[in-house]
């Protein structure tokens, strides 16, 4: 027990602030919070990585996320004496999320959490008040410019936020005036979330030279590169006149067309093409990587190392994956922060009530129609079900004589019928 007693103490030591607390970050406060060793290395790749709008795969997979999360409608239920929930209608919160300001919508503004979520692991929400102290706005805070704060000899986890304009000093806010949406916890701070994408910094690089460098081949007309050297030891060569000379007969509108020497010259194509490379396999790999981490199948992206398993099939199956174990879990997170801090704020009844996201009509998750109305049609001629729950099933309303009625009363009716003509 003193051992628990003592980790117990050392994490609500950690959430009180430590060392890594820092009171002046300058410039990007994201970047700077922490720096992530990656064993083996001394590359700080996450500054050589541009950033997440700069790379196809990373912005394929937030901009699919980011469409996704709004499809489902935030909807807010209240749970009656009985146990069961009921939806609020033009709940203040709902309200709040679908117009949370005068400049976009709801669904702008959570395109914006998705996006600080998988860059930072952080993503921030900027809230109005009126007069009165009640909530009338919300905004997206680039999570590049929030930080928190302490005061000095303060035990609590920190103070006030730290918000850092594009131009102009920092400015000051209140803890209760921004909202913060966590994905995890960091281990070396946390107050903060787990940024995915800091787990991606070398495979983005990689990307995004292997991008470079195809573009350079096709800008080249297919020409790799190559080294000329003089085939006679006795000849001077003027390199930029032999460079220039191969260059205008290989590039541009010229490409293809006769060169001519008039001195003896041994060309030399590097092995470096990208056959050599192996760019196929190898930038596969790191497609690969970024859709495990972001959590969502290659050949939903439409990415290149997705083709192999892309069939009708597998689509399908890969678009339910992305939903359940992804959309659903994004949802569920960002509902759960909500109801934690603003839905207190905005409703008198907050603790019998709940924010969810209404996912009733999302195609990927919606059953088969094929499969329900085959289950539905062998439980009724198994006489498992009656007539009314078959219709209810199958989505066709019951009458009051359906209900008790089942395949074999259906059967003896018919038999009599005919047997009657």
């Amino acid at each position: 027990m003193r051992i628990l007693k003592k980790l117990v103490e050392a994490s609500r030591k950690a959430f009180s602030g430590g060392d890594w607390v820092d009171s002046g970050l300058p410039g990007n406060i994201a970047s700077s919070r922490r720096t992530f060793a990656i064993m083996g290395t001394s590359v700080n790749w996450s500054e050589m990585a541009g950033g997440l709008e700069c790379n196809a795969a990373l912005h394929a997979s937030v901009s699919w996320l980011s469409k996704s999360v709004n499809q489902a409608n935030p909807v807010v239920k209240a749970r009656r004496r009985d146990g069961a929930e009921e939806a609020v209608l033009n709940h203040p919160l709902v309200q709040l999320l679908e117009r949370p300001n005068p400049y976009y919508d709801g669904k702008t503004l959570l395109s914006g959490v998705v996006f600080s979520l998988i860059a930072d692991g952080n993503a921030y929400l900027g809230v109005e008040r009126n007069s009165a102290g009640q909530v009338v706005e919300l905004c997206w805070l680039p999570h590049s410019r929030v930080s928190m704060q302490k005061e000095a000899q303060s035990r609590e986890p920190f103070d006030y936020w730290e918000f850092r304009p594009p131009t102009g000093s920092a400015v000051r806010v209140a803890k209760a005036d921004i909202v913060q949406i966590r994905m995890g916890l960091d281990p070396d701070d946390p107050r903060y979330g787990l940024a995915p994408l800091k787990a991606l910094a070398r495979q983005q690089y990689a990307l995004e030279q292997g991008a470079t460098y195809t573009a350079n081949i096709l800008r080249n007309f297919g020409v790799v590169g190559a080294i000329i050297t003089p085939s006679d030891p006795n000849v001077t060569l003027d390199p930029q006149e032999i460079a220039d000379k191969w260059n205008a007969k290989t590039q541009g509108d010229r490409a293809g067309s006769a060169l001519v020497m008039d001195v003896p010259i041994q060309v030399h194509y590097p092995k470096a093409t990208p056959q050599d490379l192996a760019l196929e396999t190898i930038l596969d790999r790191m497609e690969a990587d970024i859709c495990a981490v972001v959590g969502v199948p290659a050949q939903v992206l439409g990415l290149h190392s997705g083709r192999l398993a892309k069939t009708y099939a597998n689509m399908k199956e890969a678009r339910e994956i992305a939903w359940e174990e992804t959309v659903l879990p994004l949802l569920n997170l960002i509902a759960g922060c909500l109801n934690h801090t603003l839905l207190p704020e905005v409703s008198p009844r907050w603790e019998r009530e709940r924010l969810t996201f209404d996912v009733s009509q999302i195609r990927p998750l919606l059953p088969d129609v094929d499969s329900l109305h085959n289950r539905a049609r062998a439980d009724w001629m198994a006489n498992l079900i009656d007539r009314a729950t078959w219709k209810r099933l199958v989505g066709l309303s019951p009458v009051a004589d359906d209900a008790g009625v089942y395949y074999e009363d259906t059967v003896e009716e018919r038999t009599n019928a005919t047997a009657s003509e």
